[in-house]
């Protein structure tokens, strides 16, 4: 059941979207609040489950991994069957995202792997388990993403520069302690930073400066948040588009970033071209865009597909 949240809720969960680790003081100077209640407000937000998890964004290119997003479309499954195959994608440590989706496909996945033959041994494992039950699979390498943020949160068309990840050709090397951290922050992003020294034995000022260097670096690339979409009241589409051959890509992408509830886009290989991720009110916001899309910018798409994630089993952006 959706939980009901007032104005300042809503800044803060703004606030934390764009930088969760953004200190109280921070947040209650942005929303006009004091440090108390701000703080409050963020307990009670992850009290209420709204706030699922305080999280990160991390670059894999930056690490030598590409990222595959897969799409299952399942057959003659049990109930019980069903449920092993969610728990085997969640707890593989080459998977970082699992979800299960209503329209053409029934799961989606994303692999993280070095090379294709890293990416063919995974696959081939869920295979040899679960292949009696898979009709269908389409493996989508993803080229880029542009991730924007919620800018719906505070109800006006904020233009925020999207975080691009693309291929890079330098891999950036890493230790133990750079692992430790982005492991620890991926579990909890807002962790401050004397816990997170102490629970890896290295000093405050080292913790602080290995996090600056990831985030230089561009391996850490957002602190963000993870929303329960059924506890905030709201939901969670992906749209798969199939771009005309002769459609200007990037014009294309520059009109669709106008949508606020447009939180991703990934540019994709193989039977689509585009996926964006939308965060809506409900069915009927959904339908809303679409028809306005259609209509404005129809010549650029030959297909559109529109599938519904109704549940997340796994999110997380450094499973390793």
């Amino acid at each position: 059941m959706a939980k009901r949240l007032d104005l300042y809720d809503y800044k803060i969960l703004h606030e934390l979207d764009k930088n969760a680790r953004a200190s109280a003081s921070e947040i209650a100077n942005r929303c006009r609040l004091s440090k108390v209640s701000a703080n409050h407000r963020i307990k009670r937000l992850q009290e209420r489950k709204i706030i699922e998890r305080f999280m990160i964004h991390v670059d894999y290119t930056r690490l030598g991994y590409n990222t595959n997003h897969i799409f299952y479309k399942l057959q003659n499954i049990t109930a019980e069957n069903e449920e092993e195959f969610y728990s085997y994608l969640s707890q593989h440590n080459m998977i970082g995202y699992v979800a299960r989706i209503d329209g053409s496909f029934d799961i989606f996945i994303v692999a993280l792997a070095r090379n294709n033959e890293e990416l063919d041994k995974t696959l081939s494992a869920i295979n040899h388990k679960f292949g009696q039950y898979i009709k269908q699979r389409d493996i989508l390498p993803v080229v880029h993403a542009q991730y924007f943020g919620r800018r719906y949160l505070i109800g006006k068309k904020e233009f925020i520069r999207p975080d691009i990840r693309k291929k890079q050709e330098k891999i950036i090397k890493m230790d133990k302690t750079d692992h430790k951290i982005l492991q620890t922050l991926s579990n909890n992003a807002r962790i401050p930073i004397i816990k997170l020294a102490d629970r890896l034995k290295i000093t405050k000022d080292v913790a602080h400066y290995r996090i600056k260097e990831l985030i230089r670096k561009g391996i850490l690339q957002k602190f963000t948040i993870n929303l329960n979409h059924e506890m905030f009241g709201n939901s969670f589409f992906k749209i798969l588009i199939v771009l005309n051959y002769k459609s200007d890509e990037k014009e294309f992408l520059s009109k669709i970033s106008n949508y606020n509830n447009l939180i991703r886009v990934i540019r994709l290989l193989g039977s689509c071209d585009i996926e964006m991720d939308f965060e809506v009110k409900d069915n009927r916001e959904m339908r809303n865009i679409l028809k306005e899309i259609k209509e404005k910018l129809g010549e650029y798409i030959q297909s559109i597909d529109t599938l519904f994630v109704y549940q997340i089993d796994k999110l997380n952006y450094y499973p390793f």
